[in-house]
C-alpha cells in the first residue's frame, strides 16, 4: 500500500490536468534544459519557468506538447545564456572601471586616463569608437548604431569584442607590474 503523502500526490496529479502535464513532462523538459546547456544547478529552477509559461498560456496543455515544451525550453535556455553574458560584460566593466578609478591626485588621474587612452589605442578604431559612446558617453546600442550608420547588432558585436581585448590588455599590463 502507498504511503499518505504519495496517495495524496496522485490525488492531486489525478484531480489537476496541469499537475498530471507536469508530472508526465518535467523529466523530459529538465533534460532537455541540460541537452541546451543549462547548468545543473540552474535546471530545476529554469524547468520550473518553462512550466509557468506553460500554464500562463495554456496551449502547452494539448498533447503531445514535448515540441511546444521543447521550444519553449529552448526559449528559455536562451534567455539565461543572455542573462549570464550580461553579467559577465557587467562585471568586466566593473573591474576595468576599478583599474581607472579616478584618483585623488591630479596627476594621478592625469596619469590613468593617458594609460587609458594608450589601451583604448591598441583596439581596432571602429571598436574603440563603440566602446567610448557605449561605456564613457553611456549611448544605448541603438543610438550608437544611428551615431556610426550600422546595424545594432553589429555594434554590440564590436562592444563586447573591445571590452574582452580591453580586459586581457589591462590583465596583461598588470603581470608585467612588480
Amino acid at each position: 500500500m502507498a504511503a499518505p503523502m504519495a496517495q495524496a500526490r496522485i490525488r492531486l496529479v489525478e484531480e489537476d490536468p496541469f499537475a498530471a502535464f507536469f508530472a508526465r513532462h518535467f523529466a523530459f523538459v529538465w533534460r532537455s534544459l541540460r541537452h541546451l546547456g543549462v547548468d545543473l544547478d540552474d535546471a530545476d529552477d529554469l524547468a520550473q519557468e518553462v512550466f509557468l509559461i506553460a500554464h500562463r498560456r495554456g496551449s502547452g496543455l494539448v498533447e503531445p506538447a514535448r515540441g511546444w515544451l521543447f521550444a519553449v525550453a529552448r526559449g528559455v535556455a536562451a534567455n539565461e545564456r543572455r542573462r549570464l553574458r550580461r553579467a559577465r560584460r557587467r562585471e568586466s566593466a566593473l573591474r576595468v572601471e576599478r583599474a581607472f578609478a579616478p584618483p585623488l591626485l591630479p596627476s594621478e588621474r592625469a596619469e590613468a586616463l593617458m594609460s587609458l587612452r594608450r589601451l583604448l589605442a591598441e583596439l581596432p578604431e571602429e571598436q574603440a569608437l563603440a566602446l567610448l559612446l557605449a561605456d564613457l558617453e553611456g549611448l544605448g546600442g541603438p543610438e550608437i548604431a544611428e551615431a556610426l550608420g550600422l546595424p545594432v547588432a553589429t555594434v554590440y558585436s564590436r562592444i563586447r569584442l573591445a571590452r574582452a581585448r580591453l580586459e586581457s590588455l589591462v590583465q596583461a599590463s598588470g603581470k608585467g607590474r612588480p
